[in-house]
């Protein structure tokens, strides 16, 4: 990513002034001093390789196949991972109910109020006789 800040982006161009120059050089050398450390960068790397808007534009041409063979790597990894999290088939986990939970009836559940309850009002409805006066 800094590669492209350092070659289009921020690189000194012909109508620049002389404050644009010194500007532009500031900002890159503290992006290059930034993320100069190699752990950074590959991180990066990464992170742009997984995202969908970027995969491999911003990453330098010599450093795409061993990101991908790393992504690769780290996803085998993880589901490797996920196996051996996941409990054994063959292993039951629905408990087994004892002879006293068989014997005893389910209990019954209380019927649960909804917010609806406070809303509404028990109004008598009444009628009204129209009184017509001639």
């Amino acid at each position: 990513m800094a590669d492209l800040f350092n070659t289009s982006l921020l690189a000194h161009e012909e109508g620049d002034s002389e404050l644009c120059k010194s500007i532009k050089t500031c900002i890159v050398d503290y992006l290059n001093a930034k993320y100069a450390d190699a752990t950074t960068s590959d991180l990066l790397d990464m992170a742009s390789l997984v995202d969908l808007r970027f995969t491999d534009k911003y990453i330098q041409s010599e450093k795409i196949n061993a990101m991908k063979n790393q992504a690769v790597l780290e996803a085998e990894s993880l589901l490797a991972d996920q196996r051996s999290c996941q409990p054994d088939p063959a292993v039951p986990t629905v408990p087994i109910p004892t002879d006293q939970e068989a014997v005893m009836p389910p209990t019954a559940k209380k019927k649960k109020k909804s917010l609806a309850i406070f809303f509404t009002k028990s109004t008598a409805t009444t009628t009204f006789k129209l009184l017509s006066v001639s």
